[in-house]
């Protein structure tokens, strides 16, 4: 057997002491050589024993979004290219290891048919959901037998204190280690990254504690909107013409208008029986009624659009609202009787079934993460200025629009109901 030499970073001894773990794993800041010492593990080990080696997370669209090149880098950078064969979407050792690639998510059954599976690297894990964690333990249950354990290992930078990675990774349980790693464990980072790292921590102390100390987000109880992590996906989100398109619409006061389009897929497993995923957003300060008739007639979903809904109360330089409908000429619907907080209370309930890419939406996703009520000088909650938070403002406003006119709310006064 072929023994490979690299130094271990102390923090990661633990991965090659502990054969006998089934859960284990590595979670803080930025810049503390996770990923380097997993990728680095993962090819050890496939140089050693014979099988398969998963890198996987929960969503994996395309070879793009996993580690492979990673692999490929730390195989050049240790001067290992003679005893690897790497192939377009996978790693071969001389010996039998295989290193593989997969969304946890895309096809569970795939990965419980593994026959021969050693270890499951769960990489960017915050986003892991219970389900995933329960099919693959299982897996790995199964495959641990005759002295050959198989290993389920997870890197990931925490978000908020009540995720389901982090609450695993923090509570004490049989067969498991998971340790906490910083930036400052690891020797080779440049002086010009220890340099952006202290102007941060002097600049935005509790910034640098999320990114740089790994601790989650402790103010998520002032949001307008009940985030996590599992709300965001990481690759694009395309729109099936085989679903209706649906619009939220937030007419500004001579300032930004917002356009949220999404679609709901029906999914059982799934909360609320759907996932509503937004793919697309027009946000900007347009001229008119038909500069947004036009904006949204240029979007290659525009003929798939069942419904646009909104709140034509008030007006915009002078002009009604209700006028701006009537001229923009689409199919708007909307509903009266419900104060802002009502319909921010039931869109929350429908917040577990939210998915959105930060690139493809970043103002509506800026929203979600950044839009929390203040407490005035009287004591009193409420949400944020317009003037400070005017992109967020219209974002969040067209997003419970939206939401309480497509699932009507079960509590409540009656409301009435105009269609055009």
């Amino acid at each position: 057997m072929l023994k490979l030499r690299k130094k271990v970073l102390e923090p990661f001894l633990c991965l090659y002491e502990h054969d006998d773990l089934l859960l284990m794993g590595h979670y803080g800041g930025r810049s503390a050589a996770k990923s380097y010492e997993y990728a680095d593990y993962m090819l050890i080990k496939a140089m050693q024993e014979p099988g398969t080696y998963l890198c996987g997370r929960e969503y994996l669209v395309s070879i793009k979004d996993s580690v492979h090149q990673l692999m490929q880098i730390r195989i050049k950078e240790h001067g290992w290219e003679k005893y690897f064969d790497v192939m377009n979407t996978e790693i071969r050792t001389p010996i039998g290891g295989k290193i593989i690639y997969k969304g946890l998510s895309n096809d569970p059954g795939q990965i419980k048919g593994i026959p021969d599976l050693r270890c499951i690297w769960c990489e960017e894990s915050v986003d892991l959901t219970e389900k995933s964690f329960d099919d693959m333990y299982h897996t790995i249950l199964r495959n641990s037998k005759d002295g050959i354990y198989c290993r389920m290992m997870f890197t990931f930078n925490p978000q908020r204190d009540d995720d389901f990675m982090y609450k695993l990774a923090t509570k004490q349980q049989e067969r498991a280690l998971f340790q906490k790693v910083y930036y400052y464990d690891n020797p080779y980072l440049s002086p010009e990254a220890l340099k952006e790292i202290e102007r941060m921590k002097r600049e935005d102390y509790n910034k640098y504690q999320h990114i740089y100390l790994g601790e989650p987000i402790v103010n998520y109880d002032t949001l307008v909107y009940k985030w996590t992590a599992k709300n965001e996906l990481e690759h694009p989100i395309d729109f099936y013409s085989s679903h209706p398109v649906y619009c939220s619409w937030d007419f500004g006061t001579n300032d930004d208008n917002a356009i949220i389009a999404w679609q709901v897929l029906k999914s059982p497993d799934a909360p609320n029986g759907c996932i509503i995923q937004i793919f697309d957003e027009i946000v900007n300060r347009g001229p008119g009624a038909d500069f947004y008739r036009k904006e949204v007639l240029k979007k290659r979903w525009s003929s798939h659009v069942r419904v646009h809904y909104c709140d034509p109360t008030g007006s915009h330089n002078n002009c009604s609202l209700s006028s701006w409908v009537d001229k923009i000429g689409f199919n708007f619907q909307w509903q009266h009787g419900f104060s802002p907080a009502e319909m921010i209370d039931h869109a929350n309930d429908y917040m577990p079934s939210v998915r959105i890419n930060r690139h493809q939406c970043p103002r509506t996703f800026r929203m979600f993460r950044t839009w929390q009520y203040h407490t005035d000088k009287n004591g009193t909650v409420r949400l944020p200025l317009k003037a400070k938070h005017d992109e967020e403002s219209h974002c969040g406003s067209a997003w419970y629009y939206g939401l309480i006119n497509h699932f009507r709310p079960k509590y409540g006064q009656g409301a009435a109901v105009k269609l055009i």
